[in-house]
């Protein structure tokens, strides 16, 4: 029955180029304890209520790696259905502990939930799925109350601030996508047992992009182009997000930007 309701919701939020509701749960979930991606429909919950997330699934927030410093693995994890790209400093296993340790026990990771490039006949399906997925990844760290980790130096990488890594634009805070992840109840990744960098400035810093919440169409603009992406795309969907549009434009990799505008 849950399944059933879980794919009425998702099919049904799409029409035309637009999506009709940007309330939508992430389609996949890690489940730390059995070390598997489950549907989301898998999820213990009260009710049937489709929508609902249940308040003990964390979320991760991460600078993506260069391309020259991460690695793809094919993993039984998310049943082998993708390759799941990460840096190639850090492995799935280091980040699985770190988060239980942390008290974690489902969580959404885009690289692991999300649909990723992988074998040819399964690329029409990758694109189905990110016509909605991508433009609605806000959803489920802006639901109340949600925990999310933040990796600012990349996923499993240990926490440091260092100028270099400030300045560079695969920095958390120099990414597009992190916009819409400054969460209110967040947790540092990475976080070594040796001595902690001194962080104030920088969590300032989130603190101060958090507290912005409903953001004006100025102050978005400046923050949008003052960031980093991998195609321009990235940031109309973060913008129509952001400035909580009534309908979102579905993520087509095949439009140009000006008709994505």
């Amino acid at each position: 029955s849950r399944k059933q309701g879980d794919y009425e919701l998702r099919s049904t939020a799409v029409r035309g180029s637009c999506i009709q509701d940007a309330d939508i749960p992430p389609r996949r979930v890690w489940d730390l304890y059995s070390n598997r991606v489950l549907p989301f429909h898998c999820l213990p919950t009260e009710g049937n209520d489709a929508k609902h997330v249940p308040d003990n699934i964390w979320t991760i927030s991460h600078s993506w790696a260069a391309a020259n410093e991460r690695q793809e693995v094919w993993t039984k994890i998310n049943g082998s259905s993708w390759p799941v790209p990460i840096p190639r400093a850090t492995t799935l296993s280091h980040v699985r502990i770190e988060l239980l340790n942390m008290g974690a026990e489902y969580v959404w990771l885009d690289v692991l939930c999300l649909r990723q490039m992988g074998r040819d006949e399964d690329e029409m399906q990758r694109r189905e799925e990110w016509k909605l997925d991508v433009p609605t990844i806000g959803c489920i760290y802006h639901r109340r109350p949600v925990t999310c980790v933040t990796y600012f130096n990349g996923l499993g990488i240990p926490f440091e601030t260092s100028r270099g890594t400030l300045e560079s634009d695969r920095h958390w805070f120099n990414r597009v996508w992190t916009v819409q992840e400054a969460c209110r109840c967040w947790l540092p990744g990475g976080v070594t047992g040796e001595t902690m960098p001194d962080a104030s400035p920088l969590f300032a810093r989130l603190e101060s992009l958090r507290k912005q919440g409903s953001w004006d169409i100025s102050s978005l603009l400046k923050t949008m182009l003052s960031r980093s992406c991998t195609t321009d795309l990235d940031r109309i969907a973060g913008l129509a997000y952001l400035l909580d549009c009534p309908t979102l434009p579905i993520y087509d990799e095949g439009v140009s930007v000006e008709h994505a505008w």
